[in-house]
């Protein structure tokens, strides 16, 4: 089989960017291989990947482009975590929010990696990829491959609008724009839309490129493992319609996302030594923080019985309005995140993901809330060392008692917040949690231990930093002690920002891709 220069695994929302910036230079050979499907003609992408709104026509096609994660968040809440397995990956079925962390996050990144991952430095990067339909300014770009629109007061939907109202009437600021780092407040949410059609990098940044003579995609395959020479990767062994492959490579670059890339990594020999032995893997490498220092952002919905009047706008996106704040004892600024979803649904083991008929249990409408800087740390281990069977997950969420108080000062607010004025045309009452669960500080916080979820933002697996002792990549996103082997994906987040993961992601791949050109 043919060598290339680069290898890329994993075509999600930094995968594609490699692939379009890394064959930039036509005498550069670039492999993008995917586990998943690939839909390469945008008349046949599955309603629920282009659209992706969560109603019937925006539901995940089927379970075969998500991988089967299960996580554990605390000793009373499992959860399913839906991620990507398709060309686009994540980009391609989440919830469409597109926000930047703020400068104090990249600052927490330039304390442990450099300037180069300043906000000041990162800004060219946020600016690169974005074509915001909305803003021309110093912050925001217009020639970017990604599209970003928000839904204004006038076109959002009703119960949007009426979350709008009640924030202001709680005493929150208007805030135009969520990626101003300077805002917080209550405004429209950055999407990454053009009309109605999802923008993941798949469309923004593989298909127009797809055409390159030396841009070669290979879906549908199974990366088991890195191979290596010595210390020095030289290639990844792979499955393919139940063919084990070798495909040899210069440089290898895992974009598999933050549970497959220390997945991989651990299976090909790197990673903490006695937890490999344990499965009869082979050590390349001793490198402790494999795997570890998960983080995500812990999430709770509060969920409202909807009038029989009440109509769903299945053209619209179920989030469409943001409101972010500081919690009041806090000393991280804009912390708390709470989104108003148009609709909610009945409780399904696989409902986040989409995987069921929304209409069929559709039963009103959620205020949620995002705990957007927490202090959790948990972690990915192996179950076996089969390349097909999926990792365990262990988030660690609410340890803190600072999380659990602003998580429960964020409960009283939404419960507030739905008893508005704004909202009395559109709900009857609050399903969850009941007023007799919320009570006490006491029984918010039991409520909060069975009903927390995710922000499914999980990062910081790979961590970057400069020691080998407590990172895994280098400020270049290469791996400590190996040679020609990188990690560029949200798994080398030094730090969870204070957002969604997908543009910072992209922004993160830009600026890897612009180190790999360099050297």
């Amino acid at each position: 089989m043919k060598a290339y220069d680069k290898i890329i695994v994993g075509a999600g929302a930094a995968g594609c960017v490699l692939a379009n910036r890394l064959s930039e230079n036509r005498d550069t050979s670039v492999l993008l291989i995917e586990a998943g499907r690939d839909y390469p003609d945008e008349c046949h992408i599955p309603d629920g990947i282009k659209f992706g709104f969560g109603t019937d026509e925006g539901a995940v096609a089927a379970s075969h482009d998500l991988w089967g994660y299960e996580a554990r968040l605390t000793d009373q809440s499992y959860l399913h975590i839906p991620r990507g397995k398709l060309v686009g990956g994540s980009s391609a079925i989440n919830a469409l929010m597109f926000l930047r962390g703020i400068p104090e996050d990249y600052d927490i990144w330039k304390a442990s990696c450099g300037d180069d991952w300043s906000y000041e430095n990162l800004l060219p990067y946020f600016k690169k990829l974005e074509k915001d339909n909305d803003f021309e300014d110093k912050y925001h770009g217009n020639k970017g491959p990604i599209s970003v629109s928000r839904f204004g007061l006038d076109e959002c939907d009703p119960i949007q609008k009426a979350f709008y109202k009640a924030c202001v009437r709680h005493g929150f600021d208007p805030c135009p724009d969520h990626n101003n780092p300077n805002t917080s407040g209550i405004g429209p949410i950055p999407l990454n839309l053009c009309g109605r059609t999802r923008i993941s990098t798949m469309i923004g940044y593989l298909n127009p490129v797809r055409s390159r003579d030396n841009l070669y995609i290979m879906p549908d395959t199974l990366v088991r493992k890195i191979l290596f020479d010595s210390r020095n990767a030289v290639g990844v062994e792979v499955q393919q319609n139940n063919q084990i492959l070798e495909v040899r490579g210069k440089e290898i670059i895992l974009s598999a996302g933050a549970i497959a890339s220390p997945q991989i990594l651990m299976l090909s020999g790197i990673g903490p030594k006695k937890h490999l032995k344990n499965y009869g893997i082979k050590p390349i490498i001793d490198l402790q923080q494999v795997g570890q220092n998960l983080q995500d952002h812990p999430a709770l919905l509060t969920i409202y019985k909807t009038k029989p009047s009440y109509k769903l706008n299945s053209s619209n996106p179920l989030l469409q309005m943001a409101l972010s704040y500081t919690a009041s004892k806090s000393t991280d600024r804009k912390d708390v995140m709470i989104t108003m979803g148009s609709y909610a649904v009945l409780p399904h083991k696989k409902a986040q993901a989409g995987l069921v008929n929304t209409s069929d249990r559709l039963i009103g409408a959620f205020i949620g809330i995002i705990l957007q800087k927490a202090n959790n740390y948990g972690k990915v281990t192996l179950k076996s060392n089969k390349p097909e069977d999926i990792p365990l997950l262990d988030y660690n969420m609410l340890n803190s008692k600072d999380d659990l108080e602003r998580l429960r000062e964020a409960v009283r607010l939404c419960a507030s917040l739905g008893s508005s004025p704004e909202f009395e045309k559109f709900i009857e009452y609050r399903i969850d949690p009941s007023d007799e669960e919320i009570k006490t500080d006491s029984m918010i916080d039991e409520w909060i231990f069975k009903k927390v979820q995710t922000g499914h933002h999980v990062s910081g697996t790979c961590r970057m930093g400069n020691s080998s002792i407590n990172s895994v990549v280098d400020s270049q996103g290469r791996v400590h002690g190996i040679s020609s082997l990188r990690v560029c994906d949200a798994s080398i987040m030094p730090r969870l920002i204070r957002a969604n993961t997908n543009l910072t992601t992209i922004a993160l791949a830009e600026r890897i891709a612009d180190f790999i050109r360099c050297n």
